[in-house]
């Protein structure tokens, strides 16, 4: 039987794994999708972050590649079980059986780090757009821009920001947005003004290409005119779409944020915890540095209920590991 299973490779997942066999305890962590990083691998992974403590800056895959080489030295107390999602949680006397899509575990403690479910990529919802590979709802790698005419969709911040980030990479950039004023921060907006073709009220009307997209209709939204541009690739950051997680389902209590914890981050069923952008409480913060505080919490919390009799349970890492 498992000490703790948890629920979500994202960059929560990742660390709980970690901190979760730093104190010597043993389980698994489950995902659903085919790889881990949750959201920030699958949509922001060459974004730049700038919030991480004793770090200037680093991209989204550079936080998940340092997060997955931490994990990696306690991997054997917590195999990693891709494409394996979470159906259904039973409690029986001091455990719980969890079904997943890959079979049947049983454990004494669970940490849900899902980050409130599973994102995706809010569609162009074109007839052809499935049909097209030049048609990109993330950037893993920035250089295959290099001299190319780039549109890129959407009026938030992940629109303007790759706005920001590519126009010395590509040849030419349009940002297209269907409304005048954009939701991304003004100074991003003032920083990309005159190096960047900026393209407002317009949306996508067709697309033209076979295998790939040469060329994009776009129509005014106020007069209804028609502009074509050509590209070698699009761009679309319409935000994602969330598939809630199975909180609900679980019997476990949730408002409108997300799941409901305690100071200790314990949900409403014993020996079911979560930390991360999955849980809800007064002041929460949905940041990266707030998240493994969180996580920090639910593994010592953790740890203490397990084995309340350790002298080490509250050691720093730097006693625990003797390298």
């Amino acid at each position: 039987m498992d000490e703790l299973i948890i629920i979500g490779a994202g960059p929560m997942g990742l660390y709980a794994g970690y901190t979760a066999g730093l104190r010597d305890l043993n389980g698994r962590i489950l995902e659903s999708s085919y790889t881990y990083g949750g959201q920030v691998i699958t949509l922001y992974s060459e974004k730049k972050i700038y919030d991480v403590p004793g770090f200037q800056v680093l991209t989204g895959k550079d936080l998940i590649n340092n997060l997955y080489l931490q994990y990696k030295r306690y991997e054997d107390n917590f195999p990693l079980h891709l494409n394996t999602e979470v159906y259904e949680i039973i409690k029986k006397e001091n455990h719980y059986i969890v079904n997943t899509s890959s079979g049947s575990y049983l454990t004494k403690k669970i940490l849900i780090t899902d980050g409130g479910g599973k994102f995706k990529p809010k569609p162009l919802e074109l007839d052809n757009e499935l049909l097209q590979d030049n048609i990109l709802y993330s950037v893993t790698n920035k250089e295959m821009f290099r001299d190319k005419d780039v549109i890129i969709l959407g009026g938030g911040d992940s629109a303007a920001d790759w706005a920001l980030d590519l126009k010395d990479i590509a040849k030419n950039i349009t940002l297209v947005h269907r409304r005048d004023k954009f939701r991304a921060h003004q100074a991003t907006i003032n920083e990309i003004e005159g190096s960047v073709n900026i393209l407002t009220p317009y949306v996508v009307k067709d697309i033209i290409g076979d295998a790939k997209v040469s060329e994009v209709v776009l129509e005014n939204v106020n007069d209804k005119s028609i502009k074509n541009i050509k590209t070698d690739y699009l761009l679309v950051f319409y935000g994602v779409n969330n598939t809630k997680s199975n909180a609900n389902v679980w019997n476990i209590n949730t408002d409108k944020n997300g799941i409901i914890v305690n100071t200790l981050m314990q949900t409403n069923l014993e020996g079911i915890y979560a930390a991360g952008n999955a849980v809800s409480y007064p002041g929460k913060l949905k940041m990266i540095v707030t998240g493994m505080g969180e996580i920090g919490t639910a593994i010592g919390a953790i740890t203490n209920e397990l084995y309340p009799e350790r002298k080490t349970n509250n050691l720093y890492s730097s006693m625990l590991i003797k390298e």
